[in-house]
């Protein structure tokens, strides 16, 4: 089964979103997503400067803290793993690419692999790559954009 949003995995469906004339496009991705989108929510994305990510339907790696439909953005100049955080909540959030579809995790680096440390409420597996030859860290999730309750059909 495909997704429109990604290739369909037990993990991960994201899409990384940065095209400068793709405002319709984007928008529309996201409408289909959460049914209903305030305007006020619009307003306030630069689809033209910023970059975004949609956490895929199907992935639930950091839920219940990421929900599945959550628009991400990312600050492409944090590509560098930090190490000290004090809760999950200060704990740095990556985007990753992994060769053919596109990761929203924690994230550790041992021994020259990219390890993507899930959410413990999401019953997801730890996943390791092989960095920088398998994973790439596209840069850290700054805000998010969220649902809290599925959309209705």
């Amino acid at each position: 089964m495909t997704e429109r949003y990604g290739k369909s995995t037990p993990l991960c469906n994201t899409q990384l979103v940065k095209r400068a004339n793709a405002c319709l496009a984007d928008v529309a991705c996201t409408v289909e997503i959460w049914g209903e989108v305030p305007l006020r929510f619009l307003q306030h994305l630069d689809l033209k400067n910023g970059v975004y990510g949609i956490v895929g339907m199907s992935d639930r790696t950091l839920y219940p803290l990421i929900r599945p439909g959550t628009i991400v953005q990312i600050d492409q100049g944090q590509r560098k793993v930090l190490t000290q955080w004090e809760n999950e909540h200060d704990r740095p959030i990556y985007f990753v690419e992994l060769r053919g579809e596109f990761l929203c995790s924690w994230c550790e680096l041992r021994d020259g692999y990219l390890w993507s440390i899930p959410h413990p409420l999401s019953k997801c597996q730890v996943r390791r790559f092989a960095h920088p030859r398998e994973a790439e860290i596209l840069g850290r999730v700054i805000s998010v954009a969220m649902r809290l309750v599925e959309a209705e059909p």
